[in-house]
């Protein structure tokens, strides 16, 4: 499988185990846990700066979204803890905004928040990447007409990457063995490199928090970026983007529905 393919599949994979983690929740009254810890709880809803979603009957998956300050949101609770940069002046707003983006805007801001990375090695998908490198190698070299020592040392360097991947070894000393090696540095930043599997599990949770607490315009179903629905939610009317023609327009970090 090539490396584009195996990234694809593993996005695939990595989409539907996360939608399907979300699909029966239902808003919550009470924040995750706080029955197990003893509290009430405390004020939920978009004006308290806290959405909380939950499968009736259990706690697994259950989910509370914080809207923090200095343009951060929080995703917490029966999974690991996601904070997004949002630098919107509204946490409804925010919401919808990253419930509709891109995952890879999703991990960049994660980046962003954090100071760590949004993103992990996948072993199947490192193997696919060096794989489709040594192709490329062997394509030089043999225009080369079988010359170039350098070139032939970085073909053995990757069999030998290649060996060591799907032997288990750790991502990061198959890279850093390669680095010793002459491989360039920056092709090697990008080996196997995938969103991380929590990223993809905060970015259904605000899915599915927007699905259930956020509003649809009637004409693009909630594609279009409704500032007038986002603020006011009075109305059932067609939103400001599509006016009533469903013609959505697109917005930088947002994926074409």
């Amino acid at each position: 499988m090539s490396a584009d393919r195996r990234r694809a599949a593993y996005a695939a994979q990595m989409e539907g185990l996360a939608r399907d983690a979300f699909a029966e929740h239902t808003g919550a009254t009470k924040a995750a846990g706080a029955r197990e810890r003893g509290l009430d709880g405390g004020a939920l809803g978009w004006h308290a700066g806290r959405v909380c979603i939950r499968r009736p009957g259990t706690s697994v998956y259950a989910v509370e979204v914080v809207w923090l300050r200095f343009g951060r949101l929080l995703v917490h609770g029966d999974l690991p803890p996601v904070i997004i940069a949002a630098p919107d002046s509204d946490f409804r707003e925010a919401v919808r905004r990253l419930a509709t983006s891109h995952i890879d805007y999703i991990a960049d801001k994660v980046t962003e928040a954090r100071g760590e990375d949004g993103r992990t090695v996948d072993r199947d998908v490192l193997v696919s990447d060096l794989l489709e490198h040594r192709r490329e190698e062997v394509e030089v070299f043999e225009e080369a007409g079988g010359r170039g020592v350098s070139t032939a040392e970085r073909i053995d360097a990757l069999d030998e990457a290649i060996e060591a991947s799907e032997g288990g070894t750790d991502p990061y000393l198959v890279r850093l063995g390669l680095y010793r090696r002459g491989v360039d540095p920056e092709i090697l930043l990008g080996l196997g490199r995938v969103v991380a599997v929590p990223v993809w599990y905060a970015h259904a949770a605000l899915r599915r928090v927007d699905e259930i607490h956020g509003w649809r315009c009637p004409e693009c179903d909630g594609r279009g970026w409704c500032t007038y629905e986002l603020r006011h939610a009075t109305t059932n009317e067609p939103c400001d983007t599509c006016s009533g023609t469903g013609t959505v327009n697109e917005r930088p970090g947002r994926r074409a529905s």
